[in-house]
């Protein structure tokens, strides 16, 4: 028995507009085939691009890119760096709190 897959049951909500599709599990979010992007003959020689060509990409230029401004957002992504690693002590010095009441409650008592 052959079954064809022509589109994702319930992509669409009879609802909706037809031009938005509906998000959620098993639906794809991502555009499977990207418009290309034109050849840029600056960033040929750069090497993001020279590392895809040695790979054998079809295309010697990978989207995405560098950050343009690094420095300011390193800058601005440091507190949440600090939150994290505050965070990460804080569940890891409460376990070891709870440890010690849940110690300290079941123990014989003599």
């Amino acid at each position: 028995m052959t079954v064809a897959f022509e589109c994702v049951p319930g992509l669409y909500a009879p609802d909706r507009d037809a031009r938005r599709p509906r998000l959620g599990h098993h639906v794809p979010v991502t555009d499977t085939n990207p418009a290309p992007l034109p050849p840029d003959p600056e960033k040929y020689d750069e090497a993001r691009n020279v590392a895809a060509r040695r790979r054998g990409l079809e295309q010697p230029y990978i989207a995405g890119g560098d950050d343009p401004e690094l420095e300011e957002t390193l800058r601005r992504e440091r507190p949440y760096v600090q939150i994290l690693i505050a965070m990460v002590v804080i569940i890891v010095l409460t376990g070891f709190v709870l440890g010690f009441i849940g110690a300290i409650i079941t123990a014989p008592r003599t």
